[in-house]
Parts: structure tokens; sequence; C-alpha cells
């Protein structure tokens, strides 16, 4: 009986504290630290692509005189190319800051000093990433080609619409 106390079990019906709950918190503090980064980056650089379709390739489209509804059409089916092309940037850039900032706080340095062995750290991680890469795989796949069909129709209508496109 002294040694089951001395391992720390708390009895047949009590829950045992060990590493288990450790590692469900350490990948959930790692994870809120990673998808809101993830999360605004993601906005940022779909704005960046978005901004340099519209400047690029749009912009002379309504200088002539195109409609603006067809325009804007074409500016939603650019959407999903931009969002396949933003979701590894922004994982890339959300792992990167969020590490600098956990490194910088001494953060990582404690965990490992816990007893966590270094590789851990990258289980939640790796988790978020072949969900990006899943999730980057099916947009790519299925979505853009669908869209990409749709903003050509799109395009001959505007040129249809105004000739002077």
């Amino acid at each position: 009986m002294v040694g089951a106390n001395a391992r720390g079990d708390t009895g047949r019906n009590g829950p045992r504290q060990g590493r288990s709950s450790l590692g469900g918190r350490l990948d959930a503090y790692l994870l809120e630290e990673i998808l809101p980064l993830m999360l605004a980056s993601l906005v940022v650089v779909v704005l960046l692509f978005m901004l340099y379709a519209l400047y690029e390739v749009l912009a002379p489209i309504l200088a002539k005189g195109a409609s603006p509804l067809l325009v804007a059409r074409l500016m939603a089916f650019s959407l999903p190319e931009a969002f396949g092309r933003a979701l590894p940037l922004a994982m890339l850039f959300a792992v990167l800051l969020g590490f600098s900032r956990l490194s910088s706080d001494a953060e990582i340095k404690s965990i490992l000093a816990g007893g966590i062995a270094p590789l851990r750290l990258a289980v939640p991680i790796m988790t978020l990433s072949v969900a990006v890469a899943l999730l980057s795989f099916v947009n790519n796949e299925l979505l853009v080609p669908r869209v990409s069909s749709q903003a050509q129709q799109t395009q001959r209508d505007i040129v249809l619409d105004n000739p002077r496109v």
C-alpha cells in the first residue's frame, strides 16, 4: 500500500495524474499559440493575393468600363485559388512566429526542463500541418478547377458585355 501511494496512485476510482493530462494541456497551449497567428496571417496573405489580382487583372478591366458586378464575380472566383496559395504560407508564418515568441519568453526551455521531449513539441504542430495539407489538397483539387472554369466564363461574359475590354 505504501508503494502505491509513493507512485502517486489515488486508488481504483480516482484519476491518476501523469503525462497524458500534461500532454493534452501542452498540445492545447501550443495550438492556442499557433491558431490565432495562423488565422491572422491567412487573412493578410489572402488579402495580399486579392489586391495583386485586383491591381494586375481587374483594374484594367474596370478602367475600360466593364460591369462592376461581373468584376466582383471574377474577384470572388479568384478567392479559392488565393486561399489555396495562402494556407501553407500562413501555417509557416504562424509556426515561426509562435515558436519565436515561445523561445523569447523562455517557455521552450521551461518545457524541456520539465522533462518533455523536444519531439513532443512537434506533435500538435505536425497534426495541424497534416490537417492544413489535407484542406489545401481538397481545395486545390476539387474547388479551384471548378471555380477556374466559372472564372473563365465570367471573363468571356465581361468581354461580350463590353467589347472595348
